[in-house]
């Protein structure tokens, strides 16, 4: 009798970590020198030094019941940390568990809105709520946000939201000596200030907003850090309003920005005929739906944030009709290059809207786009959502990474993630009794699109045993 790539020795060291720290878990030792440089911010999982902090596997927080969040009582959907080797690779023995791996946070944090940042000698997080309301029900829609240092200790909650709709959203952010917190809970945008570990300030930035645009700043270098001026800020709609917009017309709506840490509006566009919606902060501008009044026919627009004037900066149609799916391409020598859009049926690169060569089919069915590295757009596909690439510039240069057995689970807000050499996904696992989902990492950047497992896995999703062939 054998098991199938997970031996009992990682129940066993999943058993001998999570003993170390019964009760209050011992800080562990070692780990990355402060000063190294951190990559991949705010995703699933987050490198610092020669350490990765990843989530050790998804649950949904709608299947939660009560005390099945406790601090110490978690490993499947903690946080764990791994040393890497020289050459940025996992540590694994003969069967291929991992080495050097230390749970570090006991509580889920692989969840519907979850995400990782490191700054300087702290890690930050998000976990579904655990209080009970009025009525004693436990409220697992809400999400609170912790602090720990990254040895584990010190876990500190830094907000809890008593609001968190399905458009929700939030982000970490070091500016100056300062960590920001700032969330979105589908009405009001909220601020916390964060220095040295200790909680401040809290700020209500927006009493009500309609749509918002985070920036998202993936790195961060202790030793040479600078934050543009664009990503100071939060961008966001909010509805008119006749006594502070001077109009008694009920069209448009207002898109503004503030900046992060405080509440004094910045006013960018009132035309009082468009309404805006905002999709995100890149390539030094922004890119938003527009939409005249009682229109449902929404298309996508870029407009430069330099300067002082942004309302007169020049505004770029990059569709001509609403897509599902909008992902913007990096400019090349400040130029546009386009966007790639989702229908319910096709993946389709509109390079340039006005011209009949300026749509290009990638893919003749319905996928799921991920992101866009490089001239590749990511994406998944199929029932088992098979993760595949096709290149904007060449659609026969076309690719699956993952093998057409495998599952994965993309049907969460923070689907997937990636770094300089690895894209991770949740992975389904099975046996007779449990379906699981841990992390799974793939390195995209050679042809041969290596697979690999990253995680410890609890003895009771292990794979079911199979007899070896007479």
């Amino acid at each position: 009798m054998k098991r199938k790539v997970f031996s009992v020795v990682t129940a066993l060291l999943l058993l001998v970590v999570f003993l170390s720290g019964c009760g209050r878990f011992k800080p562990l030792t070692g780990g990355p020198s402060l000063n190294s440089d951190v990559t991949s911010n705010g995703g699933l999982s987050v490198q610092k030094g020669n350490y990765l902090y990843f989530v050790n596997g998804f649950k949904n927080s709608g299947s939660l019941v009560d005390g099945d969040n406790k601090y110490g009582e978690v490993q499947n959907s903690g946080i764990y940390r791994a040393e890497l080797n020289s050459s940025n690779e996992l540590l694994k023995d003969e069967e291929g568990n991992l080495l050097n791996v230390e749970l570090l946070i006991p509580k889920v944090v692989g969840f519907e809105n979850g995400g990782l940042y490191i700054f300087d000698d702290y890690i930050f997080y998000a976990s579904p709520t655990i209080l009970k309301d009025k009525t004693g029900k436990v409220r697992f829609d809400l999400v609170d946000f912790y602090l720990a240092k990254l040895d584990g200790s010190g876990v500190k909650k830094i907000y809890a939201t008593n609001e968190y709709s399905s458009v929700a959203t939030f982000s970490f952010y070091k500016i100056d000596n300062s960590v920001y917190l700032v969330v979105y809970n589908g009405t009001s945008i909220v601020s916390v200030k964060i220095t040295n570990g200790k909680v401040g300030t809290i700020t209500e930035m927006v009493e009500k907003a309609t749509s918002v645009a985070f920036p998202n700043i993936l790195e961060y270098s202790a030793t040479n850090h600078t934050v543009e001026d664009i990503n100071k800020y939060i961008y966001y709609t909010r509805e008119l309003n006749n006594e502070i917009d001077g109009t008694l017309l009920d069209m448009g709506n207002v898109l503004a920005r503030v900046e992060i840490g405080k509440n004094i509006e910045d006013k960018l566009i009132q035309d009082n005929m468009w309404g805006y919606s905002l999709n995100y902060v890149n390539n030094n501008g922004l890119y938003y739906m527009k939409y005249s009044s009682g229109s449902l026919n929404s298309k996508s627009y870029y407009r430069s944030l330099d300067g002082l004037d942004i309302a007169n900066n020049e505004e770029i149609q990059l569709s001509g009709t609403y897509y599902n799916s909008v992902l913007p391409l990096k400019f090349e020598n400040g130029q546009n290059k386009g966007i790639v859009v989702a229908t319910d049926t096709q993946l389709i690169y509109v390079s340039d809207v006005f011209i009949e060569s300026g749509m290009t089919l990638l893919v003749n069915e319905k996928v799921t786009p991920l992101f866009i590295i490089n001239d590749y757009v990511y994406y998944t596909y199929g029932t088992k959502n098979t993760l595949a690439r096709v290149n904007i510039l060449n659609v026969a240069d076309k690719a699956d990474l993952t093998s057409a057995d495998d599952e994965f689970k993309v049907d969460v807000k923070l689907k997937a993630d990636y770094d300089n050499e690895y894209i991770y996904l949740y992975k389904k696992h099975t046996n007779e009794n449990f379906t699981s989902y841990y992390l799974e990492r793939i390195q995209y950047m050679t042809s041969s699109f290596t697979s690999e497992f990253i995680g410890v896995m609890e003895e009771i999703h292990l794979p079911d045993e199979e007899t070896d062939a007479e």
